[in-house]
């Protein structure tokens, strides 16, 4: 493989996993606020609101 190859071939790699790891971010931080949110809603704290984007 030459020099140039393996260059294209990191930088679609790297490329590939910060898409897949900025999707699985999204995902999961969206969740877990939400949880937090009905959690915090039913122990009483009723300034709590949440919007989504």
């Amino acid at each position: 493989m030459s020099d140039k190859q393996l260059l294209k071939m990191l930088k679609l790699e790297g490329s590939f996993y910060t898409f897949i790891t900025l999707i699985l971010s999204f995902s999961v931080g969206i969740v877990i606020g939400y949880i937090v949110y009905k959690v915090m809603k039913n122990s009483g704290v009723y300034y709590v609101v949440y919007k989504f984007l």
